[in-house]
C-alpha cells in the first residue's frame, strides 16, 4: 500500500488538514475513474443506435408486407 502523509490528530487543525488530504486524495481517484470509464458511454450509445435501428427496421418490414 502507498506510504501516506498524514499525521496523527492532536488538535482540531490537525484533523481538518487531515480531512481536506483525505478528500483531496478521493477526488483525484474518482476523476481518474470517471476519465477511464468514458469508453463504457461510447459503446452503450453505440449499442443503443444499433437497437433502435434493427427495431426500426423490423417494424418498417412488418407494415410493409
Amino acid at each position: 500500500m502507498k506510504d501516506c502523509n498524514y499525521i496523527d490528530a492532536k488538535t482540531f487543525d490537525d484533523f481538518k488538514e487531515n480531512q481536506n488530504k483525505l478528500i483531496e486524495v478521493l477526488n483525484h481517484n474518482m476523476t481518474k475513474m470517471a476519465n477511464n470509464v468514458s469508453w463504457i458511454k461510447t459503446l452503450l450509445i453505440t449499442q443503443i443506435g444499433v437497437v433502435l435501428a434493427l427495431s426500426f427496421g423490423i417494424l418498417l418490414k412488418g407494415w410493409s408486407s
